[in-house]
């Protein structure tokens, strides 16, 4: 089974991993809130937080048969559109999520992307962050 998270959500197109990118920030105001931000501000974010990951299709095998898809940035631009109103995660936020799923994508982040990926609308309710969740398209 293929999980691919797409930002988070958006992030959550930020999502999946194993050895990319340099662990600075994204280069997006971290005190703005991800539901907030410019065509240009997610652009900036996706690409970012793409190749932290290893860049747009990189995959990562997980025990449990399942792997993780880095989106492309396309999708991870999309995803973005899924972000409920009501979020409040920051970029900040986003970022740390970005950094967990680099260290660890089988997990999407645990508890860094908790927040991250309740925001967004295709997310199943009470999803804790751990293990399989097909309908995720994340950072």
């Amino acid at each position: 089974m293929k999980i691919y998270l797409g930002i988070v959500v958006f992030v959550l197109a930020t999502s999946a991993c194993g050895g990319g990118g340099g662990g600075g920030d994204s280069g997006v105001d971290g005190s703005k809130k991800i539901n907030s931000l410019s065509s240009g501000e997610v652009q900036t974010f996706c690409g970012w937080a793409l190749t932290e990951q290893g860049g747009a299709g990189h995959e990562t095998m997980c025990s449990g048969g399942f792997t993780v898809t880095v989106p492309t940035e396309m999708e991870c631009e999309s995803n973005y559109g899924n972000l409920k109103a009501t979020c409040t995660v920051t970029v900040s936020d986003a970022e740390d999520c970005v950094h967990a799923l680099v260290t660890d994508p089988c997990t999407k982040g645990g508890t860094a992307c908790r927040a991250v990926i309740e925001c967004s609308s295709q997310v199943t309710p009470g999803f804790s962050g751990s293990g399989p969740e097909p309908r995720s398209r994340m950072p």
